[in-house]
């Protein structure tokens, strides 16, 4: 008996032991043990013209030698090839350089710099080359070559920082070679260039001893260098040093000098916030010479924007009032006619009240008056296009704070006419537009969507406004020209949310199956090569050659108004090399508008592809079809939600490709039997097995509604559906138009427009 026992026990541990392995074993053949499955995320090479790819891996070596501080291999490599005419060929050059000087041969390293220097260099070392050209020179003793090349660099030099270290190193070589006259050239121009450097000091004390005057005698300038001096204290901030220089110069300045010194004290006395005293100088400045009228213009309207805001003409009050507080019982009458009477009951109160100081508010009101008299008057001047883009964007602004609709119509096309892309006051039309759409007033609602669609060049704003042109046109009886509008809106080569609604109106469509991916026309290259402004040459042609920090800092030095969008391109590169998504798709979307619209197949592929990732498709397809669900729908939303990054992780707590939320995961990964840890939604199995089950369970929730589904993925069921018992008559269209949350609403239209464009590129079509 006692055998039969252990021969029991030691088949149960067995079969304990087996069960546990096979339990061990499918749990591992599901994946759930293993750490994330991320798919490798290799950026794509930058696209780059033949003659830099061909160069790009010397070029590449060269750099990483030099970091690792081996110059005969740098030598090596940046010696092997040039970059003939290119922008580019300033840092082969400084980069040699640099290797030459890393072996001891400086003789190779100085005449490799001068050859840099004699090519007016403008990548972002050109003050580093210029030091160390000169240093080389004084090490030989050719303290003359020297000063030339200092003396070179302070004229090239747009920083006062970088001049004036220039001009310093200019007088002391100037002194060491006895160029005296050269040296107090050289100083003085300091005082009037770059008065608040560190340096200044040590030219005022030069001058002082050249010149045999104290400290308390005046600098020996011209009345012409003090104004230099003086807008120069203006530019550094130092505007009471710089009112003081202008001062001086004031009585005495000869008649040539009279209206640059006025403006200049203008500009300064602003700068002091003084605007009163400022704006008493700059009044008559306003229609003179343009070089004048239109920085005093400029000036003085923000001096009177900033008098306006400052005056509150609403004072507070405090009144005392009698106010019954209740009732009170007393006795009246005499004898036996005295009886008992109930009286109000009194008390006085402080009570404050809101007035209006109608001097203030007259004050005020004038001070706003003259401000946009004085940006008006600034338009009507030959000013350059920033000063009237930003002057149109002030009178905009105005416009919509004094609700002046007429005017802001006439301002919002210039504005547009400048900046394509631009998007003026548009959400404060489009909320009118809509108001007077959802009260009925069709023939208001007309004008303004016409007027939006007209107006604005963005395709998503375009075709929104053009649909509801559209429906408003049909509720007013325009059968026929709003069924030519769906129908526009359905035949372009993507079905974005207002195609969708355009067939729901009866609208015909014709499938497009071409992949945009592989579509002809100009590629990067041949934009970057004949359209790439100047100043962002180098920062192209280091991004080709994948040389991505000096690009980086080639970027943003080199960034303005007029080249944003060629900038931001180059952004989207540096930061698809360092894997960053979120800000590769911020420069991306500001590099290219028409990305994620139904113009995008103007965008070049290089850009497409890297905007629309194709990883986890295996997972995503077996997944969507296992729950029902449309794969492309799947791959928008993962796009919206963490940008294909299976780490994402939101402020709330939501995580992985599908960003769900832990609870919620969990709750699916039970339903599903499914092991389950908050950290494994970074797998990115786990992560889009549950998604996909959340985004099934949405769909049954609203009778398998797509866009009330995605609509809930992020704006929560419990909100979506209280919304719809709300408005359960309400067209579709028109409810999700009004969701009453701005993002909610975009993220469906731009789930919907992923959607096509991931069907498109997938050769699914776009019906």
């Amino acid at each position: 008996m006692q055998l039969l026992r252990g021969r029991r026990w030691i088949v149960l541990v067995v079969v304990l032991v087996v069960i546990a392995g096979i339990g061990v074993v499918t749990f591992l053949q599901r994946g759930r043990l293993v750490s994330p499955r991320k798919e490798a995320n290799v950026p794509q090479k930058p696209e780059a013209p033949p003659d830099l790819a061909k160069l790009r891996d010397a070029f590449t070596a060269g750099v990483e030698a030099m970091a690792h501080d081996d110059g005969a291999e740098a030598v090596k490599r940046f010696s092997s090839f040039t970059f003939g005419n290119r922008a580019v060929e300033e840092y082969r050059l400084y980069y040699l350089a640099n290797a030459y000087q890393l072996t001891g041969d400086s003789e190779r390293a100085r005449v490799t710099l001068a050859a840099l220097w004699r090519r007016d260099p403008q990548l972002i070392y050109a003050h580093d080359a210029a030091f160390n050209l000169a240093n080389l020179y004084t090490a030989l003793g050719d303290r003359d070559h020297a000063a030339d090349v200092y003396a070179t660099l302070a004229r090239r030099a747009g920083e006062p920082a970088v001049a004036a270290s220039a001009r310093w190193a200019t007088t002391v070589a100037r002194v060491q070679t006895g160029d005296v006259s050269g040296a107090f050239f050289a100083a003085r121009n300091i005082l009037i260039e770059s008065p608040r450097a560190p340096e200044a000091a040590n030219a005022v004390a030069f001058v002082h001893a050249i010149t045999g005057t104290t400290d308390n005698d005046p600098l020996p300038l011209t009345p012409s260098e003090r104004v230099t001096r003086g807008v120069a204290f203006l530019a550094a901030g130092d505007p009471q040093n710089a009112l003081d220089e202008l001062n001086l110069v004031a009585p005495s300045a000869p008649a040539s000098l009279h209206l640059q010194v006025e403006l200049q004290r203008g500009l300064a006395l602003s700068q002091l916030r003084r605007y009163e005293d400022s704006n008493k100088i700059l009044e008559p400045l306003t229609s003179v010479y343009f070089k004048y009228s239109i920085p005093a213009l400029r000036c003085a309207a923000r001096n009177y924007a900033i008098l306006s805001a400052s005056i509150d003409p609403n004072v507070n009050k405090v009144i005392k009032e009698k106010k019954q507080v209740g009732t009170t019982k007393v006795r009246v009458g005499k004898g036996k006619a005295k009886k008992t009477v109930t009286k109000p009951k009194f008390q006085t109160v402080s009570k404050t009240v809101k007035l209006v100081d109608l001097a203030k508010k007259k004050k005020k009101d004038e001070y706003d008056r003259l401000a946009s008299e004085r940006l008006k008057d600034l338009l009507s001047l030959p000013i350059d296009d920033d000063v009237r883009f930003e002057t149109l964007n002030a009178l905009a602004d105005r416009a919509i704070a004094k609700n002046q609709i007429d005017y802001l119509q006439q301002v919002v096309p210039q504005i547009v006419k400048l900046d394509t892309f631009a998007d003026p006051a548009l959400q404060y039309l489009w909320d009118r537009a809509w108001a007077a759409y959802t009260r009925s007033d069709l023939a208001g609602a007309r004008t303004q969507f016409r007027f939006i669609a007209d107006t604005y060049t963005q395709a998503n704003v375009r075709r929104q406004s053009e649909y509801w042109y559209a429906r408003t046109v049909e509720r007013l009886g325009g059968k026929a020209e709003a069924a030519a509008i769906y129908q526009k809106l359905a035949n372009g080569p993507y079905v974005d949310l207002y195609a969708r609604h355009s067939i729901a109106r009866g609208a015909k469509r014709v499938d497009i199956k071409s992949n945009p991916l592989e579509k002809q026309g100009a590629d990067w290259r041949e934009i970057a090569e004949k359209q790439m402004p100047r100043e962002l040459e180098l920062a192209y042609e280091l991004t080709a050659l994948s040389s991505m920090r000096d690009a980086l800092l080639e970027t943003r030095k080199n960034t303005n108004r007029s080249n944003t969008r060629f900038a931001e391109a180059l952004m989207a590169d540096y930061y698809n090399s360092t894997s960053d998504e979120q800000l590769m798709y911020r420069s991306l979307k500001r590099a290219w508008p028409q990305l994620a619209t139904v113009d995008q197949d103007t965008v070049p592929a290089y850009f497409l592809r890297m905007y629309y990732p194709l990883r986890y498709g295996d997972d995503i397809e077996k997944y969507s079809k296992k729950n029902g669900v449309d794969p492309n729908v799947v791959r928008g939303l993962i796009l919206q939600e963490s940008y294909y990054n299976p780490e994402a992780k939101s402020g709330v707590g939501a995580t992985g490709l599908m960003q769900l939320m832990p609870a919620t995961a969990a709750e699916h990964a039970r339903h599903l039997h499914v092991p389950f840890a908050t950290s494994r939604l970074e797998n990115p199995t786990v992560n889009v097995e549950l998604g996909t089950y959340h985004l099934r369970m949405l769909m049954n929730l609203f009778g398998g509604n797509v866009d009330l589904a995605v609509a809930s993925y992020n704006a929560g069921q419990g909100n979506v559906m209280k919304w719809r018992r709300a408005a359960p008559h309400k067209p579709m269209d028109e409810f999700l138009e009004s969701i009453p949350f701005p993002e909610t609403r975009n993220y469906v239209k731009r789930v919907r427009m992923l959607q096509s464009s991931y069907a498109r590129i997938n050769g699914e079509g776009t019906t």
